[in-house]
């Protein structure tokens, strides 16, 4: 029979600490475990990894940001976004313009999402991203 393993897993990236929060509950809530670095496993051993955004943006740069959120991610189970935006930004430079920027994006993704909906399309064009 076949076995599942870490080797395949789905990853979904989420906006808010709230999207990260209702994703990982409802698989760690409804006979899954929790597992390290935003990953858990659902009641039938599918790997999911939870990752929020502010994570994939603060680990795709480079420099003294990205190895401490990177840092803080390898302490945590659920990934904490306040803690990652604390951490990644450690220097306390651009951290403002960073979660506005961010909002701003996930306002126009939800906007795209809704609008696709209605019309019954119903996955985000990558214009939308």
């Amino acid at each position: 029979m076949f076995k599942h393993s870490e080797a395949f897993s789905f990853q979904i990236a989420t906006d808010d600490q709230q999207e990260t929060d209702r994703y990982w509950n409802a698989i760690v809530g409804n006979g899954g475990q929790e597992s390290a670095c935003g990953w858990c496993k659902d009641k039938w051993g599918i790997s999911w990894q939870i990752t929020p955004r502010v994570l994939t943006d603060a680990d795709g740069g480079r420099g003294a940001e990205a190895k401490r959120a990177f840092a803080a991610m390898m302490d945590m189970r659920k990934i904490d976004v306040a803690a990652i935006e604390r951490r990644g930004a450690a220097d306390g430079q651009g951290s403002a313009h960073r979660s506005a920027a961010r909002m701003e994006v996930a306002a126009r993704r939800r906007i795209a999402r809704a609008r696709h909906l209605r019309c019954g399309v119903a996955s985000t064009p990558k214009s939308a991203e």
